[in-house]
């Protein structure tokens, strides 16, 4: 109590809308948080939020580790804690089309799960997606890792798309939540393996019912296999250099909404 008389108190105010980012990987998101003033860290159902500005935008930033399954339930957390003005989710994908090189990056005018839709993105944040320097086209989230060549061209050939396509886990689980909740969205991602390259490893292998990499066992087989251990480090190089090309791209779109 203050003392004060009730008509000297000042009406509560909401505190701004923050625009919510969710990626599955720590290497596609530190490039972001470097750039972040982070205010706090709490926890969030599941998953640990960071809070802070990155520029004029509030942010409210988070990991949802691999997998549809702990994507939706991320996203979930992200979206119900406090006012969101959109989800931004980005990260790493596999190529699709034909002759779309390491480190393009796409956003999805079009996003599907398998073959079926996943709702409509925000077209203002494709439009500034775009002018931030990604690619329009057609994002597939798919139920298991593609780490050939081959699974990458069925997939291609059955997603339908004519232009710039790439594949992921988690988008069509992580935008579900968005969709539910009538909040704005968009998908961006950086082609980390282009559609003719095998991965040095079947991924799908290393990881639990969830979908989550047990990263433990991949680096105990590499080390018994010392001849992949070039190709795992050129991969994971590719990674984190995707992880700063969408840092900057989220940068400016984020830039360009302040303006």
């Amino acid at each position: 109590m203050t003392g004060l008389p009730s008509h000297s108190k000042r009406p509560a105010t909401a505190p701004p809308a923050q625009v919510a980012i969710l990626a599955a990987l720590g290497e596609e998101l530190r490039p972001l948080l470097r750039r972040t003033s982070v205010a706090r860290s709490r926890d969030v159902g599941p998953v640990r939020v960071a809070e802070g500005r990155l520029g004029q935008a509030a942010l409210r930033v988070a990991l949802s580790g691999v997998g549809p399954v702990r994507a939706s339930a991320a996203a979930a957390s992200l979206l119900d804690d406090g006012a969101v003005s959109a989800l931004i989710v980005i990260g790493t994908a596999g190529g699709l089309q034909p002759g779309l090189p390491a480190g393009a990056v796409v956003v999805a005018q079009r996003l599907v799960d398998g073959t079926v839709p996943v709702g409509t993105p925000d077209a203002s944040l494709v439009a500034r997606a775009v002018r931030a320097g990604a690619l329009p086209g057609t994002i597939v989230s798919a139920g298991r890792m593609l780490c050939t060549a081959q699974a990458k061209a069925r997939a291609w050939a059955a997603c339908g798309a004519s232009g710039p396509a790439v594949v992921d886990l988690e988008s069509a689980a992580a935008v579900r939540e968005a969709v539910r909740r009538r909040t704005p969205w968009v998908v961006v991602r950086a082609v980390c393996d282009p559609a003719e390259e095998d991965l040095p490893l079947d991924f799908d292998r290393f990881t639990d019912d969830s979908g989550e990499l047990r990263r433990g066992a991949v680096a105990r087989h590499a080390l018994l296999r010392p001849a992949r251990l070039p190709a795992l480090l050129d991969l994971r190089r590719r990674v984190l250099a995707c992880g700063e090309q969408l840092a900057r791209l989220v940068r400016r779109l984020l830039e360009e909404e302040a303006r």
